[in-house]
């Protein structure tokens, strides 16, 4: 009985297909018109070698040409999507290339914003003690040797302070070099801290107020680059939905409780994500972003799933909400 039922569904719903396909030819012109025609040929060729596969179910000979030509048919239909640039290779490449280069933008600004503040406050304590030498303000060299002491012991702090950053955005650039997922005992708190001095300069330029109201026990059994890209990735989005609102703009983390797993809240007050485009949230290359490249929801699903997570996202005209759902883990 199922399989009448799924003849039935092939039955009504590939033609239905395929009579779409050909209003879209008959509008198209020019190379869309040849595209299209591509698509339509590799498709129908789908289609009958499809068909072939119902016919055994109520004892129908099936045809040996078709059969052969199947054999061929994954080699044939590539041919026709890269010839006739359905699929075309450098495109797919320059796509990650933008996006990559995004989020290399939004990096380098966060480094010259987090490096110049220590820099700054070294160079102030290099000029004032140099000023003071010159006025001669130190009249025993004993208290010039104490304030030297104390103005090195600022610039070192400042200096670890400078390494610790460019060691945060190195290890970040360095995350995923390599496909293999390394889950670990990871703090939710830890995360956080780690990923805002790299959208610090975001938030800063357009005047976000971000709130973490993340639990200091939040613990997660997940690959801490991974959770670090994931962060950054839905905060960024967060920060460019929210750049232009009319209200003062908050993007808030929390953390929560549930079975077996730890709930991760990030929230924006932006002006939300229609309805229509909700469910195409996560589907590589879809955008609602201008000069958007529709990978970075993909790639945050992606490596959720592979932190035996799962993700959710729900939005309304007061702000958009993203769920994460992680395994629960204990610091040893």
């Amino acid at each position: 009985m199922a399989h009448h039922f799924q003849v039935a569904q092939f039955s009504a719903l590939v033609p239905y297909g395929f009579y779409l396909l050909g209003q879209a030819m008959r509008k198209a012109v020019g190379y869309r018109k040849i595209q299209l025609r591509a698509l339509f040929w590799a498709t129908l060729i789908g289609f009958v070698g499809g068909a072939q596969n119902y016919l055994a179910m109520y004892n129908l000979p099936s045809f040996m040409a078709v059969q052969v030509l199947m054999l061929g048919y994954p080699f044939l239909a590539g041919i026709a999507l890269i010839r006739y640039g359905l699929f075309d290779p450098h495109e797919i490449a320059d796509t990650f290339r933008r996006d990559k280069l995004a989020s290399i933008g939004i990096i380098s600004a966060g480094i010259n914003h987090e490096i110049r503040n220590p820099l700054y406050i070294v160079q102030g304590l290099g000029q004032a003690y140099k000023a003071n030498v010159q006025d001669g303000v130190y009249k025993d060299k004993n208290i010039q040797l104490q304030e030297a002491d104390e103005a090195m012991g600022k610039i070192l702090h400042q200096a670890d302070r400078a390494l610790d950053i460019m060691k945060r955005f190195s290890l970040f650039a360095k995350q995923g070099v390599d496909d293999a997922t390394r889950p670990q005992p990871t703090l939710v708190l830890d995360v956080v801290q780690n990923v805002l001095p790299l959208i610090g300069y975001e938030l800063e330029l357009d005047s976000i107020d971000f709130i973490c109201e993340a639990s200091k026990a939040a613990c997660v059994l997940a690959d801490p680059r991974h959770l670090e890209e994931i962060f950054f990735n839905l905060i960024v989005n967060a920060c460019h939905a929210i750049k232009n609102n009319n209200k003062p703009a908050v993007i808030r983390v929390s953390t929560s409780e549930v079975k077996d797993g730890v709930r991760i809240i990030i929230a924006d007050n932006g002006p939300g994500i229609s309805q229509e485009q909700l469910p195409n949230l996560f589907v590589p290359f879809h955008t609602t972003k201008k000069g958007g490249t529709g990978l970075g929801l993909y790639i945050v699903k992606q490596l959720v799933q592979r932190n035996k997570g799962r993700i959710t996202a729900d939005s309304s005209p007061a702000g958009t909400t993203f769920a994460i759902e992680l395994p629960a883990a204990t610091l040893v």
